[in-house]
């Protein structure tokens, strides 16, 4: 009975998974990862792989996000001789 109700669940599971990875994963990049032991094998190696690909994606994300403000800021640094150029959003920029 627990086989069979396991087999339905993959069945809902599998078609769902397949949706929201086409939504979230971008490229080549493993946005979303199903996590699934069998019971009785959780074993904390299971966790090196989602735990690293979760790090790298945190890391990636900073990084694009820094070099996108770092970039404004040296646009924002270079327009400061033009007319309509304003110090406090400039500061804003540097600050955040």
């Amino acid at each position: 009975m627990h086989e069979q109700a396991d087999r339905d669940c993959s069945k809902i599971r599998a078609p769902i998974l397949d949706k929201v990875k086409t939504d979230f994963n971008v490229g080549q990049r493993d946005r979303c990862v199903e996590l699934g032991w069998p019971a009785g094998q959780e074993d904390a190696a299971n966790w090196t792989d989602p735990i690293a690909k979760l790090k790298e994606g945190i890391l990636t994300t900073f990084g694009a996000y820094v070099t996108v403000c770092e970039e404004e800021i040296e646009r924002s640094e270079g327009q400061r001789m033009l007319p309509g150029w304003d110090f406090c959003t400039f500061c804003i920029l540097e600050v955040t």
